[in-house]
């Protein structure tokens, strides 16, 4: 194709003309712009339901797939700038990667960031779907690209759905299908937004009367999305009448980077430090007029292994704790490291204090001690594939850790002095394994009654992740209705109540106590914990058996 220039200068719309796959479509663009400020921290969520509209409007304009995945390679790589751009720190802190490179490989990560986008486009061209469809079968894709979203591998298993985390309304719905259940509403939002620019661009006549299944149907999906979460937070909000009895507290020493400490004093005297620092900071929480039933430490808290002593240093510090916990008489969780014969773990410690007799406080030596190992690993920072048994995997990247995995999910007894709450059953969840739905709700199943998340976001420095992290967190309490209490090294330390609210929020990168209540009673019933993780799965299977269908009614008509 030639391209038409004026006075020797080449024109953008004529490189557009000639180039559509090299190149980002301006509807693109507006689509990543849209659904970036719909996340936090920016938190425009009524943008939702137009966010992806741009993206519909440019593949009605199509004939050719491989221009749609390439626009869908362009609509991942803009989305991931927006809401993802902290990658490039994390190259630069944890790989050690010069900025260039850390700069070159967000923009590597952009491309496969958010795959669904440079997937579906290209199917819809194929199919010949991108063009007006009847109202089954834009049920049909809206089904099967909310069921590839949730099967697709994603480094942060994130939806657009998500976004709703703070919509005391629409969020309620999550409870019965999960982020995904919400994905597939904006999807049908979107869908049919795109239908009434076009009718309104093109001055269609008739727009009502040719779109009739298609408005009827989304206003009735918005109108019992509506209803539902309206119905379902006042059922919440009376359900959660009783007074809370449990109480917790969180430190937040702002200490991230082991690295820096250890630069400036030396590896025992860093140590040292910060292990001194934690128990100050309890000392000074055990002071609030209210006395915390349990103490929570973030993930990897205590820096070095515990109870598996190497040196006289980390048996000194070892029992340091141990007699805090034992002098004190109060329930202590921290993130550290344990070690078998094999390899090191990323551990959750729960440590209570033995006694018989809460009035006489016959204190025993040692504190009763539960383990828990971390389950799922983060790909490229805590495991990768076949690390084990390839010599050179091991040499390329030594600053990634080689963890062992744990068992899964467990539930773990705190016992304290509390009259009100002498016992509470508790689910460990660390870091990045709160991003599945199916880890919380196994602990919920197994009687867990508090959602103890311990987190290290420092890597991220003071950008949006950690604001996108909580975000998501959220949903295990929506899902489950069982309260979270998140413990972070540098922030963002929370409680997420079972209604999603989140109370006594820290601040980033600032030195905090955050002390909170949770109440003991049973938490209702949801569909999530009775079936799972279901609508995704579901999604996928009937959208692709209801496209499938409808590619057959095409062969048979023609």
């Amino acid at each position: 194709m030639a391209i038409s220039s004026q006075n020797g200068q080449v024109s953008a719309r004529s490189i557009l003309a000639a180039y559509p796959r090299l190149i980002p479509h301006p509807w693109i663009f507006l689509s990543a712009l849209l659904i970036v400020v719909a996340f936090p921290p920016w938190g425009l969520t009524f943008l939702l339901p137009i966010c992806i509209a741009p993206w519909f409007i440019f593949l009605r304009q199509t004939h050719s797939a491989k221009t749609a995945a390439a626009q869908g390679v362009w609509l991942s790589f803009f989305m991931t700038l927006g809401g993802y751009h902290w990658v490039a720190y994390v190259l630069q802190q944890f790989a050690h990667l010069s900025m260039p490179l850390a700069i070159l490989g967000l923009f590597l990560f952009g491309t496969v960031c958010q795959p669904q986008f440079w997937i579906f486009g290209p199917l819809l061209v194929r199919l010949k779907l991108n063009r007006r469809v009847g109202l089954l079968t834009w049920i049909a894709l809206g089904l099967f690209y909310t069921g590839m979203d949730w099967w697709l591998p994603k480094l942060w298993v994130d939806t657009l759905g998500h976004a709703f985390h703070q919509s005391k309304i629409w969020r309620e719905a999550a409870d019965l299908g999960g982020a995904w259940l919400l994905t597939f509403l904006v999807f049908a939002m979107n869908w049919v937004a795109a239908d009434g620019f076009e009718a309104w661009k093109s001055r269609e006549a008739g727009f009502f009367r040719r779109h009739r299944a298609s408005l009827i149907t989304v206003a009735t999906l918005i109108l019992a999305w509506g209803t539902y979460g309206y119905l379902r937070a006042d059922f919440l909000k009376k359900y959660f009448v009783q007074p809370k009895k449990f109480r917790v507290a969180a430190i937040q020493a702002n200490i991230g980077d082991f690295d820096k400490v250890a630069a400036e004093q030396g590896v025992r005297g860093a140590a040292d430090k910060i292990v001194q620092t934690y128990l100050e900071m309890s000392d000074e929480a055990l002071k609030a007029t209210e006395k915390p039933d349990l103490i929570v430490w973030p993930e990897t808290a205590y820096p070095s292994t515990f109870r598996t002593p190497a040196t006289t240093g980390e048996k000194l510090r070892d029992d340091a704790v141990d007699h805090f916990v034992r002098t004190r008489q109060v329930a202590t969780a921290f993130g550290g490291y344990d070690r078998d014969s094999k390899r090191d773990f990323n551990s959750f410690f729960l440590l209570t204090p033995r006694y018989t007799d809460p009035s006489a406080q016959d204190i025993r030596n040692e504190p009763d001690t539960q383990i828990y190992h971390k389950h799922v690993l983060l790909m490229f920072g805590e495991t990768i594939p076949g690390m084990d048994s390839i010599e050179w995997l091991r040499n390329a990247f030594p600053q990634v850790g080689n963890f062992g995995r744990g068992p899964g999910p467990e539930v773990m007894m705190v016992m304290t002095k509390n009259p009100q709450a002498p016992l509470l059953h508790i689910s460990p969840v660390i870091c990045y394994e709160i991003l599945f739905p199916w880890y919380a709700i196994e602990g919920a199943r197994k009687g867990s009654q508090l959602i103890i998340n311990i987190t290290n976001d420092s890597w991220y420095g003071k950008s949006s992740e950690p604001y996108l992290h909580l975000a998501l967190s959220t949903f295990r309490s929506l899902e489950t209705r069982i309260p979270q209490f998140r413990a972070t090294n540098t922030g963002i330390t929370a409680l997420i109540e079972p209604t999603g609210d989140i109370q006594k929020e820290g601040r980033l990168f600032e030195k905090e106590i955050i002390h909170a209540v949770v109440g003991t009673q049973a938490a209702p019933w949801t569909l999530m914990k009775a079936w799972g993780d279901w609508f995704g799965k579901t999604a996928f299977l009937l959208g692709i058996a209801l496209l499938l269908a409808t590619r057959l009614v095409q062969k048979l008509r023609s």
